[in-house]
């Protein structure tokens, strides 16, 4: 649970101290050294409000392409996708 609560807290950092273009390039796309994004690591640690966000927020602000390339549909080194990280059955309001 501590981690789900550090992500929603940094989210919420982002939004209301980070331009749109620092969210898309340092938060949203940016990926660690096995290919990874924000959103693997929210669908492993966080809960499903904060995923929604996160979709929200790339609806919004992502191209089509970059929205289901580098985020939805983005695999990490190993070639998993952010589903493989999810933890919970919810469904996210796609």
């Amino acid at each position: 649970m501590g981690k789900f609560k550090e992500i929603k807290k940094l989210w919420e950092f982002a939004k209301r101290n980070l331009t749109t273009e620092e969210i898309k390039s340092k938060l949203i796309l940016v990926t660690d050294d096995e290919g990874r994004t924000g959103w693997f690591f929210a669908a492993e640690w966080a809960s499903r409000e904060t995923l929604q966000n996160l979709w929200e927020f790339a609806k919004e602000k992502l191209t089509t392409e970059g929205k289901y390339n580098k985020f939805l549909l983005a695999t990490d080194n190993r070639g998993r996708t952010v589903w493989h990280f999810a933890e919970n059955g919810e469904d996210l309001k796609i």
